[in-house]
């Protein structure tokens, strides 16, 4: 028993264990820097409490032995892959919402969309993906921060094809239509123009939702734009 003991003492900490505790302490402060501006960071953060416990409690587990079997050594070493990513990609991702990249869109949305209950209003209202092949594509995603309202801004060209399949949603859901040719979407046609947006043949439809929900679509010249 002594000498198992002695035997035990002898053995070197593995440098994993300061690694493991390090990505925790990552996850403790600096995701609350940034406020939880997501869901899933509040997640991550009460899993790395959790984690810090029992690697704390642990410990000896840490204990270099070269007797260990080779398949628990590459467990350990893929287990710790998709922690590190995950956690890399957790801190990252908040810095990328408002990246122009179409074919990223589907990911911003589920981040966003993290926060929200599901079934809220909108998993329907944003649409799932937009054309990878969308011109002057321009995308803001904004949460909700202590007292701040949340934005979302989506716009971009595309060719009538799939302009029709967000005209056709926009139909059949929206509470209101206002045509811009006519002269009693005079308001309208400010708001536009301030926003540098041309507004001939331009349809606004609005939304039951908070902050008004509108759809801005041009079938002459393929513009639409997403707005909440």
């Amino acid at each position: 028993m002594l000498f198992r003991k002695k035997e035990k003492e002898q053995l070197e900490l593995s440098k994993w264990y300061t690694a493991d505790l390090s990505v925790c302490a990552i996850v403790l402060i600096f995701y609350p820097l940034i406020f939880f501006v997501y869901a899933y960071m509040y997640k991550m953060w009460m899993i790395a409490f959790f984690l810090v416990f029992v690697i704390l409690l642990t410990k000896n587990n840490y204990l270099i032995d070269k007797t260990l079997p080779k398949p628990l050594k590459v467990v350990g070493i893929a287990v710790r892959s998709i922690v590190y990513t995950a956690v890399a990609v957790g801190a990252i991702l908040p810095f990328t919402m408002n990246k122009d990249w179409a074919w990223y869109y589907p990911v911003q949305r589920a981040v966003y969309l993290s926060n929200y209950s599901d079934g809220c209003f909108l998993e329907d209202f944003l649409p799932k993906k937009v054309p990878f092949d969308a011109e002057d594509y321009q995308v803001t995603f904004l949460p909700k921060i202590l007292q701040g309202e949340a934005v979302v801004k989506i716009s971009f060209y595309t060719d009538s094809e799939n302009l029709a399949e967000y005209t056709a949603y926009a139909e059949s859901h929206c509470t209101e239509r206002h045509d811009l040719d006519k002269p009693e979407a005079e308001a309208w046609k400010k708001r536009l123009i301030e926003d540098n947006i041309d507004y001939n043949g331009a349809v606004v439809y609005e939304f039951d939702g908070p902050y008004t929900p509108i759809y801005i679509i041009n079938e002459k010249t393929g513009y639409i734009r997403i707005y909440y």
